[in-house]
């Protein structure tokens, strides 16, 4: 499970490097925790987590904004939330594609590095899709993390140059 730390960080980077503005960019961020709403609900990766139906809900809202300044916080935000569902979908069965595809998808990719006598290490590349029978059920109990060490310091390398910035800016 993506912490949602990272949930944040990665589209703000993302966005920023695209060039959105920077408070437009945390906007954005923070609504692409939306997905994980469903988790208030006791299901996770639910209806909430669906390509189909974010894109319905979206692209409406970009096309109804289109000659407003709510375009500016639309787009950002329709790409923060496609970025959560590329994040989940590495983590664990993600019903990406529902309802015009009922199997959740999980994908794992591992480069293995072998060093042996041989003085050419060799390495073994994994690729592994793995799908399951999308089922939305309730759970009692749902013990995930909010911040890890791992996700704390990659959300500080990644915000550093923001943060640099930031601080020249003001000076």
């Amino acid at each position: 499970m993506t912490e949602p730390l990272l949930h944040i960080t990665i589209p703000y980077v993302t966005l920023t490097a695209l060039g959105v503005k920077p408070k437009k960019a945390f906007i954005a961020s923070l609504i692409s925790l939306l997905p994980d709403i469903d988790a208030l609900l006791h299901i996770h990766r639910s209806q909430t987590h669906s390509l189909p139906l974010i894109l319905t809900a979206t692209i409406p809202l970009i096309l109804l904004t289109s000659k407003t300044k709510l375009k500016e916080y639309i787009v950002p935000a329709t790409i923060a939330l496609i970025i959560h569902l590329a994040l989940d979908i590495f983590t664990g069965p993600t019903p990406i594609l529902w309802p015009l595809y009922n199997q959740s998808i999980w994908i794992t990719i591992q480069l293995n590095l072998q060093i042996t006598q041989n003085p050419i290490p060799s390495t073994k590349p994994t690729i592994n899709i793995q799908t399951t029978k999308t089922t939305f059920q309730q759970f009692s109990n749902l013990d995930a993390p909010i911040i890890t060490s791992q996700g704390l310091i990659i959300t500080i390398i990644l915000l550093t140059p923001t943060i640099i910035q930031t601080i020249k800016t003001k000076l």
